[in-house]
């Protein structure tokens, strides 16, 4: 019993001292000038690459091209799209 009532009390604690002294939000990074270049510069670089990879991989759905075209209706309901119609669609059902 004594035992129960510590781990309640230790509980509580925690919670308490959480509530009181939980770290705030992070605040946003500045970044200077010449810093938000580079990180853009380095987003824009990991864009093309990962379009290069969506275009060469055999499996990717930028390979379709423009011939995919979507057969109408795939839901069973208008406006209701799920797991099982997802199945059909694919063919593994």
């Amino acid at each position: 019993m004594r035992n129960r009532l510590l781990a309640l009390v230790g509980c509580a604690l925690a919670m308490a001292w959480q509530t009181m002294f939980a770290a705030a939000p992070a605040q946003p990074v500045k970044l200077s000038s010449a810093d938000t270049a580079k990180v853009l510069k380095e987003i824009e670089q990991d864009r093309i690459d990962t379009q290069k990879w969506l275009q060469s991989d055999p499996t990717s759905y930028l390979r379709l091209g423009s011939a995919f075209r979507p057969q109408a209706p795939i839901a069973a309901t208008a406006g209701q799209f799920g797991m099982a119609d997802l199945l059909r669609f694919a063919g593994a059902v």
